[in-house]
């Protein structure tokens, strides 16, 4: 079956989307018949338009579907690429899956207007396809019990093969520069947005301050609330921030070296003005590192995190918790171990791309 994949994120694009939409092509079962079309040529949205600027994308679709006989379609995001779609099969003859991640959804519910739209597009899709079961539950309920059979979730994966383990030398490195010997290495590592939680964490270490020394705190990544985590932090006190480090943005190996240096990846993640952690690839990733994480318990982070298996769930906004949950990783080491060891097992055979990716290759080819 010749299919398109339709998205405005897609490498060299960063981010969760990015990456599920890479690695399904990667995996494709029937790869010389999936094509990806991006807007790396503005031609999904043509920003000299005046209005409506995934118009003209209309046509441009019809006249791809006819010329290379397309007959199925994956809908990257609901708005407004699904509205294109969406369009474009009254005109010629295709069908089309619709696939969700999170936010995208919710933003494209947020107004009348477009929450019409969306169930337009959802109603005439032979499959739709959520990241996780929290955005599941949410379209379940917002296209009623008719729709529920063609709601499908399939997280997000991981690739063992990507996995980069940590020479001793490196590991050796790494402790001297940053002052990590004898001390727990609690990492985040994302984007710095709020609702990732490093601001609760350091809170959280408030909490815990008598505990300072045999403990530090590392912040991977950049984002748009970098200055405002920076200036908490140092607001707190000259010794308190000497045991927080910025390390700024970080390559691919980097990651992986410090996701092999750490002992505990921490991401208490929350919701925060409607937006929401989707999935968290990231929580998987420390997985193959044999690292156990604590998750915060909202959006679609449950289908990443399975309290007691491979981390420890808290209530997000709740300092007192997170630091509850910190001192007792830092007091019961094989705790840690067991969850780091089930963890790598898990994200190995739970959520491994290959079987991820042939589950929707099957789920769109009804």
């Amino acid at each position: 079956m010749k299919t398109l994949l339709i998205t405005l994120e897609y490498e060299p694009f960063l981010g969760g989307v990015a990456n599920y939409y890479k690695n399904m092509v990667k995996y494709w079962p029937d790869a010389e018949k999936l094509q990806v079309w991006t807007n790396e040529a503005h031609e999904l949205i043509n920003e000299k338009w005046p209005v409506l600027k995934w118009l003209p994308a209309i046509f441009k679709l019809k006249q791809r579907i006819n010329a290379e006989k397309i007959e199925h379609v994956i809908v990257g995001q609901l708005l407004p690429i699904g509205s294109i779609v969406y369009y474009a099969s009254k005109m010629c003859k295709f069908k089309y899956s619709v696939v969700i991640h999170g936010m995208d959804f919710t933003m494209a519910i947020s107004q009348s207007r477009k929450a019409t739209m969306a169930r337009n597009i959802l109603v005439n899709a032979e499959a739709i396809v959520c990241g996780n079961n929290y955005v599941a539950n949410l379209v379940r309920e917002f296209l009623g019990a008719k729709h529920l059979t063609k709601i499908t979730v399939i997280n997000p994966g991981v690739s063992q093969a990507d996995y980069q383990p940590l020479s001793n030398e490196l590991a050796n490195n790494l402790k001297t520069k940053y002052d990590l010997t004898n001390k727990y290495v609690f990492l985040s590592l994302g984007r710095l947005v709020k609702r990732k939680g490093v601001d609760q964490v350091i809170m959280a270490m408030e909490v815990l301050a008598e505990r300072l020394p045999n403990f530090i705190y590392l912040i991977a990544g950049t984002g748009p609330d970098e200055a405002y985590l920076k200036n908490y932090a140092a607001s707190v006190s000259n010794y308190f921030s000497s045991h927080v480090k910025f390390l700024g943005a970080i390559s691919e190996a980097e990651k992986w070296q410090w996701l092999n240096a750490c002992d505990c990846l921490i991401m208490p993640a929350r919701e925060e003005n409607g937006d929401f952690e989707g999935f968290g690839i990231v929580y998987l990733e420390a997985g193959l590192a044999g690292k156990p994480v604590i998750a915060g318990a909202s959006g679609g982070v449950a289908d990443a995190v399975e309290n007691m298996v491979n981390g420890l769930m808290v209530a997000p906004t709740d300092a007192e918790d997170i630091a509850r949950v910190m001192a007792e990783l830092m007091d019961d080491k094989e705790l840690g171990q067991k969850l780091g060891a089930t963890g790598r097992e898990r994200a190995i055979k739970e959520f491994a791309w290959p079987e991820l990716v042939n589950k929707f290759y099957t789920t769109i080819k009804i």
